[in-house]
């Protein structure tokens, strides 16, 4: 095993990019071969190669004093580059930069730098990234594990960890293709995301997540497994699931909120719908979720954590569900316990039945009750012109009436919305006969028959 350092720009395989001589360059000796460490210094090194190292083990600790870089550049090329770890510096590209359309398949752990955008790996690339191993973001906020920005397909085939406040796994890129296999964590500081998704693109996972997603624009986040929140307090506390814009989350798994208490399973801050195929777990000092509720399929439940053991609810709990001068996850209870004093005398109630209502109003409750009466019988007698003649209200008999169908002229409608037809004709009239109308008169259904000289002598007398 070999220490290396890069003494200038140049090509990985060739001797004076290492301070070298060797023509033709060998393997191990000129530059970099299986288990020799290599330290990249300020210096960028192009992968000219497709295989490195071309067998054996892997490269050993790869890592870079400054703004050292691994280029990957060769247009439409698949690189594949194995190494036991690389470590970012201060280049602000990244220390891994594949870009173009170059693609890469990476065997190696990556950790984010110590300086702004000092990333682990960087996709610019309209090809393929495959990263088999651990993404760790490194110490500054923005020296991501891996940025994705091109019109790339990532793959990572490890776990995904933010690091002391640094993002582990930042998509900005809105064509990008992430996937996940691996658990995604957070770190330690309250922007300390797992992974975040800052544009349109789509993130899929499928593992375990502790802190785990953090969706910034409309794109979307599909999680097969279990999310949840960790310890990072502040302004962007550890929730489960933060979704800050109208994308969509789908998560097919359990959603835990964090120890801080203002860490939510579901952290919902526009209008995207978070969908959970599993159960929400908050603790004492949470909520399941703020913002918009998530959506929960058949059989998912809601469940508060009751020290060892989660009891479970069907739905977010909701003020009136605590009692008055108790909060709960945000919320101040509302729910009001009768006194003895406000109620029935005589009627018991609380737990077991154990008091007793105390409330009369004027003297005993029978006067009460008496005095009630009395008032309510006066207020029914004022109104007795309304109350129909057929029916009696506390001993107070109606007056109105109400006309029957026989006693409404048959043209005319009557009754609630004017739907009975009257039904009285002519005929039903007194003395209304026809011996009593002169001939040829006729009113409704009666035709006079009275003779018009006898109708004159009767009208003259």
């Amino acid at each position: 095993m070999a220490a290396f350092v890069a003494a200038q720009n140049g090509n990985w395989n060739a001797s004076a990019t290492w301070g070298k001589a060797g023509s033709p360059p060998v393997e191990g000796t000129d530059y970099p071969g299986p288990d020799d460490t290599v330290d990249l210094g300020a210096y960028v090194v192009t992968v000219n190669q497709t295989l490195v190292p071309s067998s054996g083990n892997p490269i050993g600790a790869i890592s870079t004093t400054g703004a050292g870089q691994l280029l990957f550049n060769a247009a439409g090329t698949l690189h594949t580059f194995s190494a036991v770890s690389i470590q970012a510096g201060t280049k602000t590209t990244g220390v891994v930069y594949v870009t173009g359309s170059a693609s890469l398949a990476l065997y190696a752990n990556v950790t984010g730098g110590t300086a702004a955008t000092g990333y682990g790996v960087s996709a610019n690339t309209s090809g393929t990234v495959t990263i088999n191993g651990n993404i760790t973001g490194g110490s500054h906020a923005t020296a991501y594990g891996l940025l994705c920005s091109g019109n790339s397909t990532v793959n990572v085939n490890g776990d995904v960890a933010g690091g002391v406040s640094s993002v582990g796994l930042y998509n900005s890129s809105a064509t990008a293709l992430v996937t996940i296999t691996g658990n995604v964590s957070a770190g330690s500081a309250s922007s300390g995301f797992g992974a975040r998704n800052n544009s349109t693109g789509t993130i899929t996972k499928s593992a375990n997540t502790t802190h785990g997603l953090y969706n910034y624009s409309t794109g979307t986040i599909n999680i097969t497994g279990n999310v949840t929140g960790g310890s990072g307090s502040g302004g962007n506390p550890a929730n489960g699931v933060y979704n800050y814009s109208t994308g969509a989350v789908n998560i097919i798994g359990n959603v835990t909120g964090g120890t801080y208490s203002l860490a939510m399973g579901v952290h919902n801050v526009s209008t995207g719908v978070v969908t959970i195929t599993g159960n929400l777990i908050y603790s004492a000092t949470s909520a399941p979720y703020t913002g918009g509720a998530p959506v929960l399929t058949a059989g998912s439940q809601y469940y508060i954590q009751c020290g060892s053991v989660n009891r479970k609810y069907p739905q977010q709990l909701t003020a009136g569900q605590f009692l008055e001068g108790i909060s709960h996850g945000g919320l101040s209870g509302t729910y009001h316990v009768a006194a003895v004093g406000e109620v029935k005398n005589g009627v018991t109630f609380g737990a077991s039945q154990a008091e007793t209502g105390t409330y009369s109003p004027g003297g005993t409750y029978a006067e009460g009750q008496a005095a009630q009466l009395v008032t309510d019988k006066a207020a029914v007698e004022a109104e007795e012109d309304s109350i129909l003649d057929s029916a009696t209200i506390l001993t107070i008999p109606g007056i109105y009436h109400a006309p029957s169908a026989s006693e409404v002229w048959h043209t005319a409608v009557f009754g609630p919305d004017s739907e009975t037809e009257g039904t009285m004709v002519g005929s039903d009239i007194a003395n209304c006969e026809a011996a009593n109308i002169k001939a040829g008169v006729t009113i409704d259904d009666v035709t006079g028959t009275l003779p018009v000289s006898l109708a004159f002598k009767e009208s003259a007398i």
